[in-house]
């Protein structure tokens, strides 16, 4: 900011305009704001402007909790340094539980939007029913996820605004569940079943091995992790763009990647054919191979790197009668020694 002096007053004015913190301020406001230094406000800087955040206690009685004011861009263009200012076409922040964040969704409107998100209606068994979202006073209840925690994110597409929503429940497999906040009501605008956002693996210099969640603040380019149960339990993932108009991530990616940061091995009990790659010519290969999970298309077949390094293709298809996975018509247990399925 160029100039913090006019600060006090401004954010004074924002937070006043609230009717909740009408009552219970340590004095005049814009008199106690005014004693701030620059290195004493809390502050983000966001998309859309700079958001101040005043902790319980801070500038008011402790039951008006954590108190907050975003000073915008387009409202006070001479406050700001202009590079600065310049957001993407396309962005994903964080929601925190209950916690309102104001954006303008429509800036033709001459008003700014007030979005929230959280868990609601605590059962007897120990979750979460529902998640409520709250968009401008106007509530939306997705029911019955059953969910101990959950992950919310403000999506805006090309000036389109969606809310993804990662409930986390009684498993470990996680369904991102998307919401479209334009036009007059929220609607639901699809699911994708167990996939949550892909993470990173690395090792320190003790050589152990930690796994941390990737951000998604990018949706033109980001991971999903989906788990399969395709001769095994594991997660692979796709690089995705959100789409715009139905706000659905998309993937152009032929096929997933399984993780090789934890190999996934199998190995033969019986001799079988398989697919060579990349030429596709049919091989029988001996019992006691070893096969590494490489990619899968997720329904059909699945790829391995073999013990000579070569790489092939296994196809598998479902038992109608018992739903166990075969591979040329014989049950994947009678081919393989150990497969790890989850559940």
């Amino acid at each position: 900011m160029t100039d913090i002096s006019s600060l006090p007053a401004i954010l004074s004015e924002k937070i006043n305009s609230k009717d909740e913190f009408a009552d219970g301020f340590f004095g005049s406001l814009e008199e106690v704001l005014s004693e701030y230094t620059a290195e004493q406000f809390n502050w983000t800087i966001g998309y859309q402007g700079v958001t101040f955040c005043f902790s319980p206690y801070e500038i008011a009685s402790f039951a008006a909790g954590l108190i907050t004011a975003t000073v915008y861009f387009d409202e006070y263009p001479e406050l700001f340094n202009k590079k600065y200012t310049v957001a993407p076409e396309s962005y994903a922040v964080t929601l925190s539980e209950w916690n309102d964040v104001e954006f303008d969704m429509n800036p033709s409107d001459g008003k700014k939007d007030t979005i929230s998100a959280g868990l609601s209606y605590y059962t007897e068994e120990g979750s979460y029913k529902d998640i409520s979202i709250n968009l401008n006073g106007n509530e939306f209840t997705v029911e019955d996820v059953y969910a101990f925690s959950a992950e919310y994110y403000l999506v805006n597409s090309k000036g389109r605004y969606f809310v993804y929503l990662v409930p986390h429940g009684y498993n470990d497999y996680t369904n991102i569940l998307v919401y479209d906040l334009n036009g007059n009501e929220i609607k639901e605008a699809g699911e994708l079943d167990r996939t949550a956002f892909g993470s990173l693996v690395w090792e320190d210099e003790n050589e152990d091995t930690h796994q941390s969640k990737l951000l998604f603040n990018n949706p033109t380019q980001f991971v999903l992790e989906t788990t399969f149960d395709i001769l095994g339990t594991y997660a692979a993932d796709k690089t995705y763009t959100v789409n715009s108009e139905t706000g659905m991530p998309e993937s152009t990616d032929e096929f997933y990647t399984i993780d090789k940061s934890f190999p996934f091995v199998l190995t033969s009990k019986e001799a079988f054919n398989i697919k060579i790659l990349p030429d596709m010519k049919s091989e029988l290969i001996k019992a006691g191979s070893e096969f590494t999970l490489l990619r899968t298309d997720g329904k059909t077949y699945v790829d391995a790197k073999l013990g000579d390094g070569r790489e092939c293709r296994i196809y598998v298809e479902r038992n109608s009668t018992d739903y166990q996975l075969c591979i040329n018509g014989i049950p994947e247990y009678e081919i393989f020694e150990e497969i790890y399925y989850a559940g």
